[in-house]
């Protein structure tokens, strides 16, 4: 293309968001703009024209796919989306053997789109760098308080509507569901539901232990972030030998499936968890995590964790709320991180809570559990998101299994001592 005559390029850049978004959350869309705006500019200045104009209708559908993003408001909105859409299309679109043409404009084919964007950043994820903390989604009013749903992989809609509003009644912000693998469809009522009232939902995705995720992650991952889902778990307790069929825990096995799950969520626009580890598993969870965080950098993976999180199990059992081997687990993991990483990674409460037994009567559960949300509410930690509860109801919420029934705050008689403490705190 040497003495062609190269016309100005001109894309256009999502619109700055204004005002919020439907649900009531802050919209900080805002960011995806100044990032795009800023990263073309960089590229501009490091390449001729000739180079921009190959790569350019990789960038007008990535942007497209970033302006869809930005319009999609249900819950407040992270960078992720439209940042990674961008720059990997920039970045790893060969550049043609014929003349380019720029692309025409691709508003009628947001699909493809997507797509495109999609599978360029699956192919080879490109970061604008970590994303800050403040970046990552959060719901409007946001308090700490989570709570984990029925430990089932589908709710009725009956069951739904009573237990979202016990949640909400209690002052959750954030609920984790368990959702089967990559299917579509089965808690679309639940996350439609909790989006409504103000709730962030945190969807794991169940498999039988460290089993392979099979199906359409990127088409799972796309059709729940449109419904307001950002944060997507990958895989749980692999510290844990019940989660490994019976064999020793293997920080390599599991990032042999967490790796390549991750870079598929986040080519949807999704945040992907590292799966909470167990503090009672055959392998120290500390320990692990450590390998894992090194075996990742070693891989020459580090950049997936620019938009990662750590998802949490901090039971307390009778241990005081003080104790850095109960509740402020997520201490030590962020002095880990730390030292690895020179930074933190944010991290979600998946499962925690004081239970009854023996060692523990209600007035002592109730106080503890209120300990912890109170200190969550008050944001001494940062990147500590969330504190969840296991579980808001067992078989009045269609759960069979007899072990987590005196886990639940909601049972068929009622409410709990705690559940009620939770609704007054609210």
């Amino acid at each position: 293309m040497s003495g062609q005559s190269i016309p100005p390029i001109s894309i256009q850049l999502p619109p700055e968001p204004v005002g919020a978004p439907s649900g009531g959350a802050p919209a900080n869309g805002g960011g995806f703009a100044q990032d795009l705006r800023s990263a073309l500019s960089t590229y501009r200045r490091k390449e001729d024209q000739t180079a921009f104009l190959r790569r350019s209708g990789a960038i007008t559908s990535a942007l497209m796919a970033a302006d869809m993003a930005i319009e999609d408001r249900r819950l407040e909105i992270s960078r992720n989306a439209a940042a990674g859409y961008a720059l990997s299309a920039l970045a790893t679109v060969p550049a043609p053997t014929t003349k380019p043409v720029l692309v025409a404009n691709t508003t009628d084919q947001p699909a493809a789109a997507i797509e495109t964007a999609s599978m360029a950043m699956n192919s080879n994820p490109v970061s604008l760098g970590p994303l800050a903390l403040q970046d990552f989604p959060r719901p409007a009013g946001d308090n700490g308080r989570g709570i984990h749903w029925v430990p089932t992989l589908k709710s009725t809609p009956e069951v739904v509507d009573r237990l979202v509003a016990e949640a909400k009644d209690m002052g959750m912000k954030w609920v984790v569901l368990l959702n089967d693998g990559t299917n579509v469809g089965d808690n679309d009522y639940l996350v439609q539901r909790l989006t409504e009232n103000g709730i962030m939902p945190v969807m794991r995705l169940f498999t039988d232990g460290l089993t392979p995720l099979s199906g359409d992650i990127e088409g799972m991952v796309r059709h729940y972030r449109q419904m307001g889902v950002e944060y997507f778990q990958l895989y749980n307790e692999p510290n844990l030998m019940v989660e490994t069929h019976g064999r020793p825990p293997n920080v390599s096995d599991y990032l042999d499936l967490w790796i390549p799950a991750a870079k598929r969520v986040l080519a949807a626009g999704g945040l992907p968890g590292i799966g909470a580890l167990s503090p009672q598993g055959e392998m120290d969870d500390r320990q692990f995590l450590t390998q894992m965080l090194a075996e990742v950098e070693a891989r020459g993976e580090a950049d997936l964790l620019d938009r990662t999180w750590l998802s949490v199990h901090n039971y307390t059992g009778a241990r005081p709320l003080s104790d850095p081997d109960g509740f402020l687990r997520f201490r030590q993991y962020d002095a880990i991180i730390q030292r690895a990483l020179g930074r933190s990674l944010p991290m979600v409460g998946t499962e925690g809570g004081t239970h009854l037994g023996s060692h523990l009567s209600e007035e002592q559960q109730v106080k503890m559990v209120l300990g912890a949300y109170d200190h969550m509410a008050k944001g001494s930690d940062p990147y500590n998101f969330s504190y969840t509860y296991w579980i808001i109801a067992n078989e009045a919420g269609g759960g069979r299994d007899p072990e987590f029934s005196q886990h639940a705050l909601i049972r068929e008689d009622g409410p709990t001592a705690l559940a009620t403490a939770l609704m007054q705190s609210a």
